[in-house]
């Protein structure tokens, strides 16, 4: 019976979470601001399936930026199996979906069992989980599908800490799980909470302190084959030399924390609300404080340090010294947004007002219970409306369905030599899911190399900050491969009032260019004389018979005397090239691609990468599996 009360408890849950949701599914989807989906999750997740069905190693991403790695970055998740198998199931904009739905309902069934062990109420849990799972952390992810696949496993992290049996093996699996799923620094956010939830929980239970400790450490190293080449990728890129102002930016300042109160009036980041009335039970909960029994104090104690370290991350320390520590701190220092860590507050301040809510009556509860649910959806689908799904998608949602629809039909072939594309700035959206499924030379992605950067300062976002940047770098641009250049047409300039951009129009002309196609409102230009992808320097030696992987080429060579090949690709070390007699690491050339210095003449070449950071972290990940076999079995 009792079994069935949780049940039917499970199903309310899920019935709440759906209700919440609702408008934002039915009005096609989590697209969001046409950001990360657009630019990066969905083409990436789409990208993966695809190499997955041609037995091609996720290593290298042949698609953006000249080439960047493709395993090491976080919004792949090249091992995270349940995105996996959703998106080889269904078409990716309707993958991308599913997931996101179903990553918040696993996190509200998992908070629902957390508080349900912690505070012995079925509906104080169903309470809460609601609260964190529609108000401001959760929506504030909606379209970040990397950041909330990894909250996710937060609450079942939580509630594994408070079992008895096999916890480390548990929380190990559940940490490297977490960190497949995607981003690094939530996953850093949640450990934070996990690990002072735990040490205070558990205090002077040096064993199972041990025990989660060791559980967490070995997660870690099982996920070393993604998190390494991660952590390696983020050093060498623009966002790994964060400015202290970047690094400022997003900080949630003193006087906007008033404004939880009223979020309609919150201009700063309306998604940092959870409810008008959670907060005020926040503000008179510690008058409770000596009704609590003496493990009740103890873990409102928890949720108040939770809850104070959350505010002071996502303020930076308030004050400028601490600020300037945090910024010099590792990891801490990685996240552009700090109001993002209000996340630790949020768990802090939900643990708070359960408990609060244990001390009353039961009507006067049942009441609260009921008023707290109301206002939590009110804040999912009216103060916090996120404006750019429910209005910006109606307009732009059917020639985004269209650009993705035309993408999964076209012959994609992983196994053709780049013929790199450039396209408009003023082109972006909301074609990026096409675009960013050709061979692009800007791409989308945060995690842009310095490299790259210092030799064409592009955005991250995929733009130049020039307005004149066809004709700036034009020489730079035919040096490295451009093949077709991609604009939008009179009619399109004329209607976004950029007629003064005709003159790239009459530029391409001048220089020569092709008009081969028009697709929609997109002009597609063609390089009449485009250089080549492989080549040696001395035109003497030849190359033949090219084939082709993302990560491996194979060719032929007609070689009379030692050469330098060059690859149009972008340098990363890992590139490694092989002959019959040797083997040569790649060479950074003309600052920016690859280079072979091949000494003796050679009948066939064979280029691959295969990086240090996957080695070391392949390495570390199935030691962290051998350790997670024995650990179990020494601690009890």
């Amino acid at each position: 019976m009792q079994k069935t009360k949780t049940f039917h408890y499970i199903l309310l849950q899920i019935a709440i979470i759906l209700i919440a949701y609702l408008p934002f599914y039915i009005n096609n989807g989590f697209i969001g601001d046409y950001g990360d989906p657009l630019g990066q999750t969905i083409p990436n997740k789409f990208l993966l399936i695809e190499y997955i069905k041609n037995g091609i190693f996720p290593l290298w991403n042949s698609f953006s930026f000249l080439g960047m790695p493709f395993l090491a970055d976080i919004q792949v998740g090249a091992f995270y199996f349940p995105d996996i198998i959703i998106f080889s199931i269904f078409s990716s904009l309707k993958a991308h979906n599913i997931s996101v739905l179903a990553h918040i309902i696993f996190s509200s069934i998992g908070f629902f069992y957390f508080f349900k062990k912690l505070l012995k109420s079925k509906p104080i849990a169903l309470t809460l989980s609601t609260i964190f799972c529609t108000t401001g952390t959760i929506l504030s992810k909606l379209v970040y599908l990397n950041m909330l696949a990894s909250y996710s496993y937060m609450p079942w992290l939580l509630l594994v800490s408070l079992q008895k049996r096999k916890v480390l093996t548990k929380i190990s699996l559940l940490t490297a799980i977490m960190i497949f799923a995607g981003h690094p620094i939530a996953s850093f956010q949640i450990l934070i909470v996990v690990f002072i939830f735990t040490a205070i929980y558990y205090y002077k239970k040096w064993m199972k302190l041990l025990q989660i400790t060791i559980g967490i450490l070995i997660g870690l190293l099982i996920s070393s084959i993604q998190l390494i080449p991660f952590f390696e990728l983020s050093s060498l890129s623009v966002r790994g030399d964060l400015s202290f102002l970047e690094f400022i930016n997003g900080i949630l300042k003193p006087l906007e924390l008033g404004k939880f109160l009223i979020p309609i009036f919150n201009n700063h980041d309306k998604f940092i609300h959870f409810g008008t009335l959670a907060f005020i039970l926040l503000l008179i909960s510690p008058f409770i404080y000596k009704k609590l029994s003496k493990k009740f104090q103890k873990i409102y104690l928890t949720g108040c340090i939770l809850s104070i370290i959350g505010l002071f991350l996502s303020t930076l320390g308030i004050h400028q010294v601490f600020t300037k520590l945090l910024y010099e701190m590792p990891i801490i220092n990685k996240i552009r947004v700090a109001a993002r860590h209000i996340v630790i507050f949020h768990v802090g301040a939900l643990i708070c007002i359960g408990l609060y809510l244990t001390t009353l009556k039961r009507k006067t509860a049942n009441i609260l219970i009921i008023l707290l649910i109301l206002n939590s959806l009110l804040i999912t689908n009216i103060f916090l409306e996120r404006h750019e799904i429910n209005k910006g998608e109606s307009h732009y949602m059917p020639e985004i369905k269209e650009t993705i629809e035309r993408t999964e039909n076209m012959e994609f072939n992983l196994r053709t030599s780049p013929k790199y594309f450039l396209s408009s700035s003023s082109f972006l959206f909301p074609n990026r899911h096409i675009l960013n499924l050709m061979p692009n030379f800007i791409g989308y992605n945060p995690i842009l190399s310095k490299n790259f950067y210092e030799y064409f300062p592009v955005e991250a976002v995929g733009s130049f900050s020039n307005p004149e940047y066809l004709s700036e770098y034009y020489e730079n641009l035919l040096n490295f491969g451009l093949n077709y250049y991609i604009f939008p047409n009179e009619e399109f300039l004329i209607e976004k009032n950029l007629e003064s951009r005709k003159s790239v129009i009459e530029f391409l002309k001048e220089k020569d260019w092709q008009l081969i196609t028009e697709v929609g409102n997109a002009l597609i230009w063609k390089n009449p004389s485009p250089k080549a992808f492989v080549y040696f320097e001395n035109n003497k030696n030849k190359i033949s018979n090219i084939k082709f992987a993302p990560g491996e080429i194979f060719f032929t060579t007609e070689m009379t005397s030692p050469d330098t090949l060059v690859v149009n690709q972008s340098y990363f070390t890992g590139w490694k090239a092989e002959t019959e007699t040797e083997k040569i690491n790649a060479e950074i050339s003309q600052q920016l691609v690859q280079s072979y210095e091949i000494k003796n003449p050679a009948k066939s070449l064979r280029l691959y990468y295969q990086p240090k950071s996957f080695i070391y972290g392949t390495i570390l990940s199935i030691l962290g599996i051998i350790l997670l076999v024995f650990a179990e079995k020494k601690i009890k």
